[in-house]
């Protein structure tokens, strides 16, 4: 497949393919941006993860606030029935065979 356009007649790089291509970079970085900028947590409140979702949470007992990896199961968070989870947050894709760790 060539990565010539309708727009390329001197079979270069087209600008205006580029520019909308950036641009669609740029909203999907802004919207990472403002996620990261919330710490990547979501509240309880707003969504629950998926059934059998590892994630991790923020949760509170006997007044201490901490975090810790869990399994949301059956509307429940394993090891934390007793807690009360606020916030959870999708963990990180494993790195890729061949990735610097």
């Amino acid at each position: 497949m060539s990565n010539i356009c309708e727009h390329d007649y001197l079979r270069r790089k087209c600008p205006f393919c580029e520019i909308a291509q950036l641009e669609r970079e740029n909203e999907q970085l802004r919207a990472e941006l403002d996620r990261l900028k919330r710490g990547g947590w979501i509240s309880l409140k707003d969504q629950n993860p998926r059934n059998g979702q590892n994630v991790w949470i923020c949760y509170e007992i006997d007044g201490r606030r901490d975090t810790a990896e869990s399994r949301y199961v059956n509307g429940g968070f394993i090891g934390f029935w007793g807690a009360n989870v606020t916030h959870w947050m999708p963990l990180p894709e494993p790195p890729k065979e061949g990735d610097a760790i």
